[in-house]
């Protein structure tokens, strides 16, 4: 078993440095030599005396607080967990295991024996804290003033600048630092610092230097080469909202290296179509919380980003109103673990994606973002406070059905009818495997679609899972087999070279695509088994009159070798599923209409759902969290080009 895990290691090496330019590859000796003195740094417990040179009053200012958490519990995803009196921030308390309390950039965050990281990383964000701080603004009990103080010097104290776990990732550090962003603006702090000596000391000889040490770490240790994307992005943003807030001596120099930082990425991440290039829908509602928080404290602060920003922005926001359904539904393509910015609505599950569209209906008092909205929730109360939900509440929504729309330059495809309440929803996706050389966050997925009707996502992707999951697990649902398009000889359309590795990137292309009020028209390739002698071409036509969609999938076989080609259709696991006869499934919920599935003659379906080995028939709509569900598989062998052709009809 060990000597299994070495050589997997070694491997990963290999397939990182295969993803690595010669400029990278200095980049990371250099790392490797600042690690030395950052252990140096470590061994002398290296603790700043510093002090804020002005004073920093609230950016933003709550109008209404209305949540409250009256004991000290959070949720890791999905799992209450009770922290109790100490918080032991070096444990994964999904599993129990614990990470060892040394330089942390010498821990091995992929061992088992230690749990998993990401759980851990999850609660060090410290998400629960802003909840805290507006407890106590709501209520001005000094119980709750304790409970922050104590809480917030448990991190400091247990989590020395360099020692463990939470110190090895930036983006964690920043994460942390607009927790504390929220915390100082919800707490009112600067006005609490007149007259509340306990508070005062706190900030001046714990807080306020741990937030230096963050924003040092921030500045330093940023995301480069391959490993710049959303990253990246979080590094920028967290930096730039504290140098707007706290002003240290080198405050200017941070804000403004991460606002062009920002500049930057927001056009080298996204498409001129808006979408974003790690081909992943979870990363795009995660960077766009970003880019959106820096704007507004830029507009807050007269730090205001250019046009060109903006209009990224605008873009952006306008392909996410496209890219969910009637019911705030989105497909779930790429890779998704659930991280937020802010999260406090405690009441009720707030869906991010509309409330995205909240934000930008009011930056850009846009009617048809603001008909897409279903509330101005409490985030964006707290972001634009009463006069921006004035400005929301005076817009005037642009009711209209939403149509089609190609996104022919980024591979994207909407296929939709809408008729009042009524809604027929497809997306096809056939753009790059992800961005930059490892592609860390996309999935094999070209030419893979869902199909949600009437709000209810009958036909799936299977979702994420875990990053650190068993190797097999973490394989299956980032690979071909997962989705719904075609795989070939049992291999994904890319080569897995690690958890968040892809080589052999493959390339797609639009042959054809055409939308009108009667039909869309989809004919679209890629490559990916080019070194099979196969090409996959999937044409799909929607006839909207008769609700009906044709797909013909072209298995071009350029050799005489015999060939397996799968052909997987997943499902909803709240889907209920009627066997007609052989090649004919109706499938029903129901908040929905009904759908009828009329498969190729020549194929011979099965119904898998939860099965290990090999993998097939699970679905992940959370982080950390995996469910049986239904798959319509097909398996044929042909040493000869074919032509499948399935239908799928809404009732």
């Amino acid at each position: 078993m060990k000597l299994n895990k070495t050589k997997m290691t070694i491997q990963w090496y290999i397939n990182r440095l295969k993803c690595m330019s010669s400029g990278e590859i200095v980049f990371r000796l250099r790392q490797h030599v600042k690690k030395i003195y950052e252990n140096i740094r470590y061994q002398h417990r290296y603790f700043p005396k510093v002090h804020l040179m002005l004073p920093a009053y609230n950016i933003f200012n709550v109008d209404n607080a209305e949540t409250r958490i009256d004991s000290i519990t959070v949720t890791i995803f999905g799992k209450k967990i009770d922290l109790g009196p100490k918080i032991n921030w070096h444990k994964d308390y999904c599993t129990g295991k614990e990470f060892p309390q040394e330089f942390s950039k010498n821990i091995d965050i992929e061992n088992e024996k230690y749990g998993s990281v990401k759980p851990v990383w999850e609660l060090n964000r410290l998400h629960f804290m802003p909840k805290l701080a507006l407890g106590y603004r709501k209520f001005n009990k000094q119980e709750d003033l304790d409970l922050f103080i104590s809480i917030t010097s448990s991190w400091i104290d247990d989590n020395q600048y360099f020692k463990g776990i939470n110190w090895f990732s930036n983006i964690e550090v920043n994460l942390r630092l607009i927790s504390w962003f929220w915390s100082w603006n919800f707490l009112e702090a600067s006005k609490l610092l007149e007259y509340n000596k306990e508070f005062k000391d706190f900030v001046e000889k714990k807080w306020v230097p741990a937030i230096y040490l963050h924003c040092k770490y921030s500045s330093g240790n940023r995301s480069k080469y391959s490993s710049a994307n959303n990253h990246l992005i979080a590094e920028a943003t967290g930096l730039f909202v504290s140098a707007n807030l706290w002003k240290f001596k080198e405050s200017e120099k941070w804000l403004k290296d991460s606002k062009h930082i920002l500049e930057k990425e927001i056009v080298k991440q996204h498409t001129v179509e808006g979408i974003n290039r790690e081909e992943a829908a979870g990363y795009i509602k995660f960077v766009t919380d970003l880019f959106m928080l820096a704007y507004i404290v830029g507009e807050k602060t007269g730090n205001r980003f250019s046009d060109v920003y903006v209009k990224c922005l605008k873009n952006i926001t306008y392909y996410i109103s496209n890219l969910v359904d009637n019911k705030g539904n989105v497909p779930g393509y790429g890779d998704d673990d659930d991280s937020v910015i802010l999260s406090l609505d405690s009441h009720d599950k707030v869906n991010n994606w509309q409330s995205l569209l909240c934000s930008g209906a009011t930056i850009f008092q846009d009617p048809v973002l603001k008909s897409i909205t279903n509330r101005f929730d409490f985030k964006n109360q707290v972001l634009f406070g009463n006069g921006g939900e004035n400005i929301y509440n005076s817009i005037l929504a642009d009711k209209k059905p939403r149509e089609s729309i190609l996104y022919k330059n980024s591979g994207h495809f909407i296929l939709r009818k809408e008729t009042g309440a009524k809604e027929i929803y497809m997306h096809l996706k056939n753009s790059p495997l992800g961005y930059l050389s490892i592609s860390a966050h996309g999935h094999a997925d070209a030419l893979s679609f869902t199909l949600n009707v009437d709000g209810f996502p009958y036909f799936i992707d299977s979702g994420t899972y875990s990053y650190g999951a068993k190797p097999k697990w973490r394989n299956y649902f980032k690979g071909t087999l997962a989705h719904n398009t075609i795989r070939v000889d049992k291999k994904d359309q890319a080569t897995i070279g690690g958890p968040t590795i892809w080589l052999d990137h493959y390339k797609c292309k639009l042959i054809k695509a055409e939308s009108n009020p009667e039909m869309d028209y989809i004919l679209a390739t890629h490559d990916g088994y080019r070194k099979s002698g196969v090409e996959h071409v999937r044409e799909i036509t929607f006839i909207k009159n008769k609700n009906h969609f044709i797909i013909r999938d072209m298995i071009q076989i350029n050799d005489s070798k015999l060939h397996i080609i799968e052909i997987p259709f997943h499902l909803n696991p709240k889907t209920e599923v009627l066997s007609i006869d052989k090649n004919n499934y109706l499938l029903k919920h129901d908040n929905s209409r009904a759908v009828s599935v009329q498969l190729d003659n020549r194929l011979s379906p099965e119904i898998i759902s939860g099965q290990d080995e090999p993998i097939l028939g699970w679905y992940s709509n959370a982080y950390f969290h995996k469910e049986k569900a239904r798959v319509i598989y097909n398996q044929i062998k042909t040493n000869k080009s074919i032509v499948i052709t399935n239908n799928i009809i809404i009732e």
